[in-house]
C-alpha cells in the first residue's frame, strides 16, 4: 500500500509540471477573439474547416488585439500549409466572400515589432501574389522606417525631363510634359506646379506624364520629387508660348509725283521671330530675324488699290489682310493729307490693326456723339457655340485718338491711333463666358461693350452620353457607423466632380433600396436588377472595413447586362476625420477614372457585325468597355456668314470592346441609330 501511494505521488510530481506546461502553451490570451461576440472579425463570413484558414484567422485576430508574437506564430503556421495570398469573391463579384493574406498580415506584424527588413520581405511577397492597397500602404511605411534606421539612402532623387526641354518656343496652348524620376532607394512623392502626381507605392524609378495648359509668354513649370527619407530635388523648365501673329506698322506712305512712284516705309516685329514678310506681293527683307524696318518703292498706280500685306512668324502664326489707303488718307488732317502711320496685327490667330497720323492725335478734338465707337464683325451680343476658343474681330474709332483698348483685362495696343482694327483670341469655358471690351480716347472719354458666349458641348462629348453608373451604398463593417454615410456622400461627390461617368441620382437608388430592402442582402441579383431598373449600364458595389483607426475600401464596377466585373480598385489609409474619408474617396475616384480613360479614335476596318478601331492596350483599352460611333456632319453657321457656330455630329450607334491588341481593338456592334452604317474613318469615343 505504501508503495502504491509513493508511485502516485511520484506520478503527480512528474506529470503535473508537464501538464501545466502544455496548458500554458495552449492558452488563448484575453482579447484574441472579438470582445463583442466571441467570433473572429466580422470581415470573415465563411466558416472554414481547413487548418490553414484557422491559423490565419487566429493570427489575424491576435494582430488586431496587438498580440504580435501569437499573431506571428499562427500566421507563419498558415503560410507553411498554404503560402498564397488571395481573395475570394461572391457571385458576380458583388461581395468579398473571404480573403487570405498571411504574408501581408505577417509583414504588418513585423512592422509593428520594428522588424522592418522582414516586414518588407513579407509585404513584397504579398504584392507579387495579390495586389492590395493595404499591403502597399504598410510597405511604404516599412521601407521608410528601414531607411531611416539604416541610413542606406545617401543621395537625393533625380529628375529626367524627356519632353519638353527648357527654353522651348511653341505656338500651342497646351503640351504634355513627360519624364522619369529616380532615387538610389525609393521615390515617395512627385509634384508638378504644386499638383501632386499620385504615387501609390514607392519605387526606385517612376515615369510620368502630365498635360500642362500654357499662357501667352513665359511659362515656368516646377517639378519637385521627394524620396522616402525626405530628400528633395527641384527642377524648373521655362516654356515660351507665342499665339500672337506678327505686328506690321506702316509708318509713312509718300507719293513722288515727278517720278510717279510711291514709297512705303514701316516696321515689322514678332515675339518669336519673323519668318517672312510680303507687301503688295513683294518679299521684304530686313536685318534682324525678330523685327526690322523696311522701305519699298511701288508705282503710284498701285497705291490706288488696297494695300495687301502678309507676314508669318517661325511658329506659323500668320498675319494677312488689306487696307484701303485712300480711305485712311481721307480721314487724315488737312495739314497732313498723305503722310499716315498704319499699324497692323494679323487676323490669324489673333490680330491688331491700328491707324494714326504722323502727328500725335489731338485730344481736344471730340466727336459730336462723344466717345469711342466699338464695332464687332459678325458677332451678336449673345451667342451659343460648341468650340473652345473665341475670335473677336472688330474695330474701334475715335477722332481724338484711341489711348487704350482692353478685352477682359488684356491690353491690346501700345500706340495711339484713331482707328484700331483688332482680332482677339480667348479660350471659352463650358457654360456662360462674359466678355467686356473697353476703349478710352485721349480726351478721356470711354466706351464699353459687353457680350455673352455660351459654350455647349456637343451631345456625343457630354457627360450624359458617358457610361451610366449607379453607386450602391457600400457594405460597411466596423465601429463608428457614421463613417458609412460620410463615405457614400464623399464617393458621390468625387465621382460627379470627376465628370467621367454619368452618375445616377442617389435619391433614386435609395428609394429603390428602401422599397426592395436589399441594402444588406448577400445575394447579388437584387442589385443587378436595380441597375437594370434605373437603366444603369454599370453598378459600383463595394465593402468598407474600419479597424484600429484604418479604413479599407474595395470597390468593383459590374456591367449590368453581362454581369462582368469591368474593374476593381481599392484604397487604404488612416481615418481620423472627414477630411481623411474625402481623401480616400478622391483616390478611389481617380483610380476608376484612370481605369476608364476617355479616348477618341477612328474606325480602321469594317466587317458585317464588328469593326476595328485604332485604340488598344497602349491606350489602356480593356475588354467589355463600351464605345460610341459618330460621324461629322455639316456645321451650323451664323446666318449670312461663314462663321461656324457648332460642329455637328451624327451618332451612329454603340459597340462593346471584344478583343484588345497592342494598337487596335475588335468591337462588336450593339445598336444602330436608324439605318445608319458604321464606315471606315468614322470616329469613336469611349463611353
Amino acid at each position: 500500500m505504501k508503495n502504491i501511494i509513493k508511485r502516485i505521488r511520484l506520478f503527480f510530481f512528474i506529470a503535473m509540471p508537464i501538464l501545466l506546461l502544455i496548458m500554458i502553451n495552449c492558452a488563448v490570451p484575453p482579447g484574441r477573439v472579438s470582445p463583442k461576440d466571441g467570433k473572429f472579425p466580422s470581415k470573415k463570413k465563411k466558416q472554414w474547416k481547413v487548418q490553414w484558414m484557422k491559423y490565419y484567422q487566429k493570427g489575424y485576430s491576435s494582430s488586431q488585439e496587438h498580440y504580435w508574437d501569437f499573431a506571428a506564430r499562427d500566421l507563419k503556421d498558415a503560410i507553411k500549409l498554404r503560402p498564397l495570398d488571395q481573395r475570394w469573391m461572391g457571385p458576380h463579384g458583388l461581395q468579398i466572400e473571404d480573403e487570405y493574406f498571411p504574408h501581408r498580415e505577417l509583414g504588418i506584424v513585423y512592422y509593428q515589432q520594428k522588424r522592418f527588413e522582414e516586414a518588407i520581405g513579407e509585404l513584397e511577397i504579398s504584392l507579387r501574389q495579390f495586389e492590395s492597397a493595404k499591403a502597399k500602404y504598410f510597405l511604404n511605411l516599412a521601407r521608410e522606417d528601414y531607411l531611416q534606421e539604416t541610413g542606406e539612402d545617401r543621395f537625393p532623387p533625380q529628375i529626367d525631363i524627356k519632353y519638353p526641354q527648357s527654353g522651348l518656343l511653341t505656338g500651342s496652348s497646351s503640351l504634355t510634359i513627360s519624364g522619369e524620376v529616380k532615387d538610389d532607394q525609393y521615390v515617395k512623392s512627385l509634384f508638378i506646379n504644386d499638383e501632386e502626381i499620385p504615387i501609390e507605392i514607392s519605387e526606385p524609378s517612376i515615369e510620368f506624364q502630365r498635360d500642362i495648359t500654357l499662357k501667352r509668354g513665359e511659362n515656368r513649370i516646377d517639378i519637385e520629387v521627394m524620396d522616402l527619407v525626405g530628400k528633395k530635388t527641384q527642377k524648373e523648365i521655362v516654356i515660351w508660348c507665342d499665339w500672337r501673329a506678327p505686328i506690321i506698322y506702316i509708318d509713312r506712305i509718300e507719293e513722288d509725283s515727278k517720278n510717279r512712284t510711291g514709297s512705303i516705309e514701316g516696321y515689322v516685329s514678332d515675339f518669336s521671330g519673323v519668318a517672312g514678310f510680303w507687301l503688295n506681293g513683294s518679299r521684304v527683307d530686313f536685318l534682324h530675324y525678330r523685327e526690322g524696318e523696311f522701305s519699298i518703292q511701288v508705282p503710284v498706280s498701285s497705291m490706288k488699290a488696297p494695300l495687301k500685306f502678309n507676314a508669318e512668324d517661325i511658329l506659323g502664326n500668320h498675319t494677312s489682310g488689306k487696307i484701303d489707303i485712300s480711305e485712311i488718307i481721307g480721314q487724315a488732317d488737312s495739314e497732313n493729307p498723305i503722310q499716315t502711320r498704319l499699324a497692323f496685327m494679323g487676323q490669324n490667330p489673333e490680330g491688331l490693326i491700328a491707324s494714326s497720323l504722323d502727328s500725335e492725335p489731338d485730344a481736344s478734338k471730340k466727336r459730336i456723339d462723344s466717345g469711342p465707337i466699338i464695332r464687332l464683325k459678325e458677332m451678336p451680343d449673345r451667342l451659343t457655340v460648341d468650340w473652345g476658343e473665341c475670335f473677336l474681330e472688330g474695330e474701334v474709332r475715335d477722332l481724338a485718338g484711341i489711348k487704350s483698348l482692353i478685352i477682359n483685362g488684356v491690353s491690346l495696343i501700345n500706340r495711339t491711333g484713331r482707328i484700331v482694327f483688332f482680332n482677339f483670341k480667348m479660350p471659352l469655358e463650358v457654360g456662360e463666358n462674359e466678355i467686356t471690351i473697353q476703349a478710352e480716347s485721349l480726351s478721356g472719354e470711354a466706351a464699353t461693350k459687353k457680350l455673352s458666349i455660351e459654350r455647349k458641348l456637343n451631345k456625343v462629348r457630354k457627360v450624359g452620353s458617358r457610361l451610366k453608373l449607379a453607386l450602391i451604398p457600400f457594405k460597411y463593417l466596423g465601429e463608428r457607423s457614421e463613417i458609412k454615410d460620410m463615405l457614400y456622400d464623399a464617393l458621390i461627390q468625387n465621382f460627379i466632380q470627376g465628370e467621367r461617368f454619368q452618375i445616377v441620382e442617389r435619391e433614386k437608388i435609395r428609394s429603390f433600396l428602401n422599397q426592395a430592402k436589399t441594402e444588406e442582402e448577400e445575394d447579388s441579383q437584387p442589385f443587378i436588377e436595380l441597375g437594370r431598373a434605373i437603366t444603369a449600364e454599370g453598378i459600383m458595389v463595394g465593402s468598407a472595413y474600419f479597424e484600429n483607426d484604418y479604413l479599407e475600401i474595395i470597390a468593383r464596377v459590374i456591367d449590368t447586362e453581362t454581369t462582368v466585373i469591368l474593374d476593381s480598385e481599392e484604397v487604404f489609409g488612416p481615418v481620423e476625420s472627414l477630411k481623411d474619408i474625402q481623401f480616400l474617396a478622391e483616390g478611389l475616384s481617380i483610380k476608376f477614372k484612370q481605369a476608364f480613360p476617355l479616348l477618341e479614335g477612328h474606325v480602321v476596318n469594317v466587317d458585317d457585325a464588328s469593326v476595328q478601331i485604332d485604340l488598344g492596350e497602349k491606350d489602356l483599352i480593356l475588354p467589355f468597355m463600351k464605345v460610341v460611333f459618330f460621324r461629322e456632319d455639316e456645321p451650323l453657321r451664323l446666318p449670312g456668314s461663314e462663321m461656324i457656330l457648332e460642329k455637328r455630329f451624327i451618332t451612329l450607334g454603340e459597340g462593346r470592346i471584344k478583343k484588345v491588341y497592342e494598337s487596335i481593338s475588335d468591337v462588336d456592334l450593339l445598336s444602330k441609330e436608324g439605318h445608319l452604317q458604321v464606315n471606315l474613318n468614322d470616329q469613336v469615343i469611349t463611353k
